[in-house]
C-alpha cells in the first residue's frame, strides 16, 4: 500500500498532499492493526486479552506498567513472553502506543495545551512525550495538531 501511495502521489501535481496523505494512512494502518488484530484476536489466551484491556484503559496511563500487571497473579516475565508471542510487541511498547493514540486524539479534538496532554497521557515530562510522539508519528505534537486541523478543512 505504501509503495503504491509513493508512486501515485509523487506526481508533481500531488506532491504537496503526499506528506499529509502518507502521514494519515500510516496512522490509520497502526490504529487498524491495534484495534482489529491485537484486540480482537480470539486465539489469544485470557491473560493476553486481560493485559490488553488493562493497558488500553486511559485511567491506567499514569501508572507504572509493572505495578499494573503485577496485580494479575502472574510474573511480569510470564505476561511479557505471552504478550509478545501473541501480539508481536512487548507490553511496554503496546502501552506506550496506547498512550500516544490517546494523546493524538486529545491533540486533534481538544484545545488542551500540549503539556496538559502529556500529563493526561501519563508521560513524566513534556520532553519525554515530545520525543516519544515524534518517534512514533514522525512529527512533533504541535505539527501533528496543525496537520490534523488542516486535513479536516
Amino acid at each position: 500500500v505504501m509503495d503504491f501511495l509513493d508512486k501515485l502521489l509523487m506526481q508533481p501535481s500531488l506532491s504537496k498532499k503526499y506528506v499529509s496523505c502518507k502521514f494519515m494512512l500510516t496512522k490509520f494502518v497502526k490504529i487498524f492493526y491495534n484495534h482489529f488484530y491485537v484486540e480482537n484476536n480470539v486465539s489469544q489466551p485470557d491473560i493476553v486479552k486481560n493485559t490488553i484491556k488493562i493497558l488500553q484503559n486511559s485511567q491506567n496511563f499514569g501508572s507504572n506498567i509493572t505495578d499494573l500487571l503485577s496485580n494479575m497473579g502472574y510474573s511480569y516475565m510470564h505476561i511479557y513472553r505471552l504478550f509478545k508471542e501473541f501480539s508481536g510487541q512487548s507490553p511496554n511498547t503496546f502501552f506506550t502506543e496506547q498512550k500516544l493514540h490517546y494523546a493524538a486524539n486529545l491533540l486533534l479534538y481538544t484545545d488542551y495545551r500540549i503539556v496538559e496532554i502529556a500529563n493526561q497521557a501519563g508521560f513524566s515530562s513534556q520532553a519525554r512525550f515530545d520525543t516519544s510522539f515524534k518517534n512514533f508519528y514522525g512529527v512533533t505534537p504541535k505539527e501533528y495538531r496543525r496537520q490534523g486541523l488542516s486535513t479536516n478543512d
